[in-house]
């Protein structure tokens, strides 16, 4: 995300992103279509991002450009922004909250009872999006590990919280700080 943040403040089009990614090997893929599928889900992120949010991706501080990622996923991502407000956020309210397997079991238990095409999804298919959910959260440094899934909550700068709340989405930083807005 930063590298190709870069090349967008760069100026570069999302075809020369692509091109650039895939001549210096950027994302380790091991074929076009990987990169392709990859810059795909990259560029629908960096796309909800404004101008600041953009540059701090790019630019900023490691935590607050992680921050800003799980906030454009959150913004891409219906199955992921569910996850957060349904599992991590009123985990994220308890002092020692985690996200536990049995909070994440639930949450798809829900979705399958709600949805017939989430119900419709093979077991592998539930079984890799959980672990790819808990790895996003460990990545982010939302959770301290895979396994333990204490909750961390993230100090947010007051870049960041501007930048998300000038354009109206205070909620996602709710989810984020499980409803501590402390200012």
């Amino acid at each position: 995300m930063r590298i190709v943040a870069r090349m967008r403040i760069d100026g570069m089009t999302d075809d020369e992103i692509v091109e650039k990614v895939w001549n210096e090997n950027l994302f380790q893929c091991n074929g076009r279509k990987g990169v392709r599928r990859t810059m795909n889900a990259v560029l629908l992120r960096l796309n909800v991002l404004d101008d600041t949010l953009l540059s701090l991706v790019a630019e900023g501080l490691a935590d607050a450009a992680k921050v800003a990622v799980i906030y454009s996923i959150m913004k891409t991502s219906r199955l992921f922004r569910e996850f957060m407000y349904h599992a991590y956020m009123p985990n994220a309210r308890l002092s020692d909250g985690h996200v536990d397997r049995t909070e994440v079991d639930a949450f798809f238990r829900m979705l399958q009872e709600q949805d017939e095409t989430v119900a419709s999804w093979s077991p592998s298919t539930v079984q890799k999006l959980k672990q790819v959910i808990v790895k996003i959260l460990a990545d982010a440094g939302l959770i301290n590990n895979t396994q333990d899934r204490l909750i961390l909550r993230p100090i947010l700068s007051f870049q960041l919280r501007s930048a998300i709340e000038a354009v109206g989405d205070s909620v996602y930083l709710e989810i984020l700080t499980g409803g501590d807005m402390i200012k």
